[in-house]
């Protein structure tokens, strides 16, 4: 995987909660600007995972936003194994 070409926020495992393999956390766990602009040649914005366990970094990218009724209540982000992560719009 190519690196990303700016600084990207880097969020220890721990603070999400996991479930059969896919996260979630509320933004503002998170931080103010928790993610960011990834590639200098496109739009993505996202944020790497570090676990806890292993110290390995995974790079999760936004995918969209979840809403119901109108309202949106997260943001998904996937990793390119396909590890997904749900960030509440708290």
């Amino acid at each position: 995987m190519k690196r990303p070409d700016f600084q990207v926020p880097v969020h220890d495992g721990k603070v999400f909660t996991w479930h059969e393999g896919a996260g979630c956390a509320d933004a503002s766990d998170l931080g103010r600007g928790y993610s960011a602009r990834v590639w200098n040649d496109a739009a993505d914005v996202g944020f790497f995972v570090k676990s806890h366990r292993t110290g390995a970094q995974k790079l999760f990218v936004y995918a969209g936003a979840l809403s119901h009724t109108g309202d949106v209540y997260g943001f998904q982000y996937v990793a390119e194994d396909g590890t997904k992560i749900t960030v509440h719009n708290d």
